[in-house]
């Protein structure tokens, strides 16, 4: 396989689970053979899996040891409350370290059959051909009797504020994740609020990271991110601080989330953001895995199958008008999740005196 220059790759995420290769066109069928073997009749070795485990295991030891990887890992938890997509998707140390060799082999039979599973080839490969292909190796595909597992359930917005605080004495600096439940990819406001979270963050030009410019080192770090996945979302406001300015700190989150809530953003500020979206779309259409990658994910979603192809014109077409309530309800700060990983003792009573209506967990 090697020779040939051929490029092979897994994945797993909250959503689904995957292999793919990519081969040249001349070999097709060598690429289609590897991948259908692979994906019918995987071997497990059990010297792999433990070889993989260990190896995880030892990835997970040195992230759960970092504050803001604790503190993003504890938002989604807080945030999803019980549903999967509250997990990682790397897995925990205790998950993994239990994880055996059987239970991988059952997984595979009972969630690695054909209902639910999408077949995507793209490239230089007419659809005759793809067909062709896809029932030669795809075809004797048994389909077992299998229940899908349902899906996760919605999560519960916050009533009022939340904060969630995990003690880390030795710590410097304070973790400070913002945020609550949001949209799934196929909501209709997920693109408007996708924009709004352009306008918020993510750029040099974005008012969250220009207000940061002006704090004089109150903020350390700080960035925001939407997820939109497949039957839920969520968003997130992160910073970080010197411990002993925590509270300014997470005050001054609120308050630029609270400019968002109010539309306190203009029409420059959506051309910005709409420019800087629809040149960056065709960056990730540029090669065929990418194309399969975005058809695959709208097909999976649920969306319209012409949603790539409009994709840039209906992000033309968000206005403000559509903007401002959208943005008023997702960055609201009455009802929120907040996450703080640091020195308790250096903020605690400063803390509860600015937000003596919490509740604290």
């Amino acid at each position: 396989l090697t020779a040939t220059g051929a490029s092979t790759s897994a994945a797993a995420d909250h959503d689904d689970a995957s292999a793919a290769i990519t081969v040249l066109k001349s070999d097709t069928a060598l690429g289609m053979d590897l991948l259908s073997d692979v994906v019918l009749h995987p071997s497990f070795p059990a010297e792999e899996v433990n070889r993989v485990r260990e190896r995880q295991l030892s990835v997970l030891r040195a992230e759960y040891a970092d504050p803001a990887f604790l503190a993003s890992a504890a938002f989604d938890r807080v945030v999803y409350g019980p549903s999967p997509y509250g997990l990682p998707t790397a897995g925990t140390p205790q998950s993994v370290a239990g994880i055996t060799r059987d239970d991988i082999v059952s997984f595979h039979e009972a969630s690695c059959v054909p209902p639910g599973a999408i077949l995507a080839l793209a490239g230089d490969i007419t659809p005759a051909e793809a067909f062709a292909v896809a029932r030669k190796y795809f075809g004797s595909w048994p389909a077992p009797s299998v229940a899908l597992p349902a899906p996760p359930s919605a999560p519960v917005a916050p009533k009022g504020l939340r904060i969630f605080l995990i003690d880390e004495p030795r710590a410097a600096e304070t973790q400070i994740r913002v945020g609550a439940p949001a949209l799934a990819r196929r909501h209709p406001d997920a693109l408007t609020l996708f924009v709004a979270s352009r306008i918020f963050a993510g750029g040099y030009d974005s008012l969250y990271n220009a207000a940061i410019r002006d704090t004089k080192g109150l903020i350390l770090s700080a960035n925001s991110s939407l997820a939109t996945l497949r039957f839920a979302g969520s968003f997130v406001a992160a910073a970080s601080a010197p411990a002993a300015q925590t509270v300014p700190a997470l005050q001054f989150v609120l308050a630029q989330m609270d400019r968002m809530a109010s539309g306190q953003f203009t029409e420059p500020d959506l051309t910005r953001a709409r420019r800087y979206l629809s040149g960056a779309y065709p960056i990730v259409m540029e090669t065929p895995a990418q194309v399969l990658t975005r058809v695959v994910t709208a097909a999976e979603s649920g969306l319209p199958e012409d949603f790539n192809a409009t994709y840039l014109q209906k992000l033309d077409a968000v206005t403000l008008a559509e903007l401002k309530p959208v943005a008023s309800r997702y960055f609201q700060t009455k009802s929120l999740d907040i996450v703080l990983v640091g020195n308790a003792s250096a903020f605690g009573d400063a803390l509860k005196k600015a937000f003596p209506a919490a509740a604290y967990e």
